[in-house]
C-alpha cells in the first residue's frame, strides 16, 4: 500500500486502476498509520509524513489542532487530491475506477462515489496520460457494468460501399469483361472484383438470445469496452477457397467479419 498526493507526486497511468476508494482509505490511514508532523523540504502533505504504526509505541494523545489538520487530510481523501493504491481483490466498493480495452479510466460506479471526486481522478489521469502515455487495461474477475462501460459484443450496423471509389474500380472490370460476349455486365463475382467497403460496428451490450449460462462466460472473457465505441474494418471482394462450393471458390468480402463479433481478453 502506498500513499499519494497528487497535487505534487506522480502517479504512474496504470496505477491508477488501483486507487482505493475514499472511505477504504480512510479506515486504512487510521488502523495501521501514525502520523508525523514534520517541517522540511521533503513533507509532500501539509507538513505531514505517513508512517506505518509502530506496535511497541503508543503516540500521545492528539491535540486539537492535529485533530483538526487530520480533519484536513481526511478532505484530501475524500475529494481525491490524497490516495492510496492497493493491489487486494477488487470490488466496486473497495476500487472505484478501471481501465478500459480503449485505455480510458472510468468509475465502475458512479452513484457510489462524490462526482467531485470522479472528476478529480480522472483529472490527475488524464495529465499523468499525457506525461507518460497510455496504460493497457485492467484485467481483473470483477467484471464492471455502467451505462457506459462494459462487457459486450461488436454489432454490425452499416457497411459504406465507397461509391465514388469503387466507380473507377467497376469501369475496369466493365471494359475487361467486354470480350465476354453474351453475358451482362454485373452478372458474376468477377465484374465486383477489388471493389471496396468498410464493415462498420458499434460496441453493444449482449444479445438477448444468450442463455444466462452463456452470457455468464461470455462476460467473463469478454474486454470492457464504452458502449456505443465504433470499428470500421475495410474489406474488399475477390475470389477465395469456398470448401462448400463445387468449384471450391467464391467471391468474398475480404477479410471476413462475423455481423456478431466477440472480443475476448488477450
Amino acid at each position: 500500500m502506498s500513499v499519494y498526493d497528487l497535487r505534487r507526486e506522480y502517479l504512474n497511468p496504470k496505477e491508477f486502476e488501483n486507487i482505493t476508494s475514499p472511505n477504504v482509505t480512510h479506515e486504512i490511514i487510521d488502523r495501521d498509520y501514525q502520523i508525523i508532523e514534520e517541517h522540511g523540504p521533503t513533507n509532500h502533505i501539509d507538513n505531514f509524513h505517513f508512517a506505518f504504526k509502530n506496535p511497541l509505541y503508543s503516540p500521545p494523545p492528539h491535540s486539537l489542532f492535529h485533530q483538526h489538520r487530520m480533519d484536513g487530510i481526511y478532505k484530501l481523501v475524500k475529494y481525491g487530491d490524497i490516495v492510496m493504491t492497493t493491489r487486494e481483490k477488487r470490488t466496486r466498493i473497495t476500487h472505484p475506477f478501471f481501465i478500459a480495452e480503449s485505455s480510458e479510466l472510468f468509475c465502475v460506479d458512479d452513484f457510489l462515489y462524490d462526482r467531485l471526486y470522479i472528476n478529480k481522478i480522472l483529472h490527475y489521469f488524464r495529465i499523468s496520460v499525457l506525461r507518460s502515455g497510455k496504460p493497457k487495461p485492467t484485467r481483473s474477475s470483477y467484471i464492471p457494468v455502467t451505462k457506459e462501460y462494459g462487457p459486450g459484443y461488436w454489432k454490425t450496423i452499416d457497411n459504406d460501399y465507397h461509391f465514388f471509389l469503387n466507380l473507377g474500380v467497376m469501369a475496369i472490370n466493365r471494359a475487361t469483361s467486354m470480350g465476354d460476349e453474351g453475358r451482362l455486365f454485373m452478372s458474376e463475382g468477377k465484374d465486383f472484383a477489388n471493389t471496396l467497403r468498410s464493415q462498420i460496428q458499434v460496441w453493444s451490450p449482449f444479445p438477448q438470445h444468450l442463455t444466462d449460462d452463456n452470457m455468464k462466460i461470455v462476460s467473463e472473457r469478454s474486454v470492457i469496452r464504452r458502449y456505443g465505441d465504433e470499428r470500421s474494418t475495410m474489406q474488399r471482394y475477390l475470389e477465395s477457397d469456398d470448401a462448400w462450393t463445387v468449384s471450391g471458390s467464391s467471391w468474398q468480402w475480404i477479410p471476413g467479419v462475423k455481423d456478431e463479433d466477440y472480443e475476448f481478453k488477450k
